[in-house]
């Protein structure tokens, strides 16, 4: 009687093992990302924009500088900040001294090795855009691009 039950049993175990794999795959990739609070990138939802639209709701910072968290060395930075649509445009012209204090605030927890390569420029262009996005009610940031960028030491 054993040896006619065992490939039904084999044939359960094996069903239950694939059930419960399904589920745990379903509940790794559907239902833990809404768990984590895990969002898609706010740029892969956003539409790419023309060249005249980006210039249309660009707004620049030029030739800021201030010293960094070690006060031997001084920065000058030039930053575009492109906005979603018009009325963030005009909210963010309306708040340039804010914006530049959020800059400054910034910039004096940074130390001129955090702003050295690529991965610097970019996790600074990602602090300030969390920071100016805070600020701003009519839209939001899409981009924030350091266009020139000057360290130097002072004596």
């Amino acid at each position: 009687m054993i040896k006619r039950l065992m490939p039904w049993m084999i044939m359960m175990l094996t069903s239950v093992t694939l059930i419960t794999l399904a589920a745990f795959l379903l509940w790794h990739f559907l239902v833990d990302e809404r768990l984590t609070g895990a969002e898609p990138s706010s740029s892969a939802l956003m539409e790419p924009m023309s060249a005249k639209e980006i210039s249309e709701l660009t707004v620049e910072i030029d030739n800021y500088m201030t010293n960094l968290a070690n006060m031997n060395y001084l920065v000058r930075l030039s930053f575009s900040f492109v906005l979603e649509n018009k009325q963030a445009k005009e909210e963010l012209e309306l708040m340039l001294p804010s914006v530049k204090s959020v800059i400054n605030r910034t910039l004096a927890d940074t130390h001129p090795e955090d702003l050295t390569g690529s991965e610097g420029m970019d996790q600074l262009g990602k602090q300030l855009k969390d920071a100016i996005d805070q600020l701003l009610t009519k839209g939001k940031l899409r981009e924030v691009q350091i266009t020139e960028r000057l360290i130097t030491v002072q004596h």
